[in-house]
């Protein structure tokens, strides 16, 4: 994990490597310096997914044993109630963890199970309780940017056509606008190095949870 100081240099911040099982990949980071990152957990392309790791870095840099029965553990959330939600985009799944005063995370459960056409990647929340993924690795009529409520229920979609959705998030001075972030690739292009980025906004009719929550 690197940070960019604001003289704008870069440097290594926590090294967890001894706990990813393969690329790092979404981050959160929570108002008290807690931050938690995931990672692959396997060569995408060339091995079946695997369990791996999410990792738990502490605001001093140091990066204590997290869980590590998840698989592919992507973006990542907070609720006002203390809850990280967390993608895990093989499983098809929203997983969740009580957070701890000092970071740590326990009762690791299932907060929504999608269909397998489902391939959560980053994730945001809404102030009505809605968690609004991408849905990755899919192109067609799939394709796009959904809001999950905890138990499963799809309750809304914005559709993005032959791209991969990657990840939104809340801005705007009302936190009421959502920006999209989606790939235009394929696996095979992805491995090579090749894939057109694009950002998009679109009114939901929702607004974001502040960043201080």
């Amino acid at each position: 994990m690197y940070r960019i100081t604001t003289g704008g240099k870069l440097e290594q911040y926590a090294d967890f490597s001894a706990l990813a099982g393969g690329i790092g990949n979404d981050l959160y980071v929570s108002p008290a310096g807690d931050a938690y990152a995931g990672n692959f957990g396997f060569a995408l392309g060339e091995e079946d997914p695997k369990p791996t790791h999410l990792v738990h870095i502490r605001a001093d840099g140091s990066v204590p044993q997290g869980p590590g029965d998840l698989i592919f553990p992507n973006g990542c959330a907070r609720t006002p109630h203390g809850t990280l939600l967390v993608a895990e985009t093989f499983p098809h799944r929203i997983s969740a963890f009580d957070m701890a005063e000092d970071g740590g995370l326990t009762n690791h459960r299932v907060w929504a199970q999608l269909d397998e056409s489902f391939h959560p990647d980053g994730i945001a929340l809404d102030s009505d309780g809605g968690l609004w993924f991408g849905n990755a690795l899919t192109l067609g009529a799939d394709s796009g940017f959904y809001r999950v409520v905890e138990g499963g229920q799809i309750t809304d979609k914005v559709e993005i056509t032959d791209t991969w959705a990657v990840a939104c998030a809340f801005g705007g001075e009302n936190l009421d606008t959502l920006y999209l972030c989606y790939n235009t690739t394929t696996l095979e292009e992805f491995h090579e190095g090749r894939s057109t980025a694009h950002v998009a906004v679109a009114q939901v009719g929702r607004t974001g949870v502040p960043a201080s929550i």
